[in-house]
């Protein structure tokens, strides 16, 4: 994952973005995002995307301490 250098001026981000998934896993793409955010396009959000070089393994550490990993399946889909 990149690590930022100094502070990003780009509107759409990891943490807005994760959100948005976490609390709307079926419409995962850039206009459903943008059209909730006032001040966002849909480009924003496809530029963020392109930009970052994110792996499966970033966003399980970014949710491993919002999910119970004792017993059951963990099912993760990273087609994003």
């Amino acid at each position: 994952m990149r690590v930022l250098v100094r502070k990003s001026t780009a509107l759409c981000n990891l943490s807005l973005y994760s959100n948005y998934l976490l609390v709307n896993p079926r419409n995962k793409g850039c206009t459903q995002l943008a059209f909730g955010m006032k001040k966002m396009s849909h480009d924003s959000v496809r530029n963020f995307l392109v930009r970052e070089d994110y792996t499966p393994q970033d966003l399980f550490e970014r949710v491993c301490l919002l999910i119970v990993l004792a017993g059951g399946t963990l099912s993760i889909d990273a087609s994003v």
